[in-house]
């Protein structure tokens, strides 16, 4: 709720009144066996996140930025990736047999590491690259390409870029401080 970030906020702002705030929201949890409906669902969550957080916080904290970072849609995009056949190298969300899923996540073969959902070095990958424009507004085709070992034909900095642009909007001039402009000067 607004009343638990404000204490953070608070706290960061009695140390220093500049500091820039992002709030990033990961992946939902058990995805591996997600239908269409849940996942559809799950991609909704940032949109409501931002009426119901972010907004409030930009007013709340005008004369700081505050980006929003829901960097969970790069795994739902990996998601659809797979089930449309997209990810070469990736042969299972999580490895349904326990006795092999060791080597499936040793080489790479599966998005998830377990039931819960957490993940290897693909999802982390992307994750780095989405926390990297969101906070920096990097231009994404000037970083070297980034893949995940063993997993040559997955292009991690398209699919970032392409999910950069879901997150964008979240970030940019219009939606109070949050985006890119400077924060209001301090009257002293």
């Amino acid at each position: 709720s607004i009343e638990h970030y404000s204490k953070w906020f608070d706290y960061a702002l009695a140390q220093n009144p500049d500091t820039t705030f992002m709030v990033a929201l990961a992946w939902g949890t058990h995805l591996y066996k997600a239908d269409e409906k849940r996942l559809n669902n799950l991609k909704k969550g940032p949109s409501r996140l931002y009426e119901a957080l972010i907004v409030k916080l930009r007013k709340k904290y005008p004369r700081n930025a505050v980006l929003y970072c829901p960097y969970g849609l790069g795994t739902y995009e990996l998601i659809d990736r797979f089930n449309q056949g997209k990810l070469p190298g990736i042969k299972f969300l999580l490895n349904p047999d326990r006795k092999t899923r060791q080597l499936s996540r040793k080489n790479n073969e599966q998005i998830f590491n377990d039931e819960l959902g957490h993940v290897g070095e693909l999802v982390a990958k992307l994750g780095a690259l989405l926390w990297l424009k969101t906070l920096y507004d990097l231009d994404l085709s000037t970083v070297p390409p980034q893949r995940a070992k063993g997993l040559p034909g997955i292009d991690l900095n398209e699919i970032a870029e392409t999910v950069s642009k879901r997150i964008e909007p979240f970030n940019t001039k219009g939606t109070g401080n949050g985006g890119r402009e400077k924060a209001k000067p301090r009257e002293e």
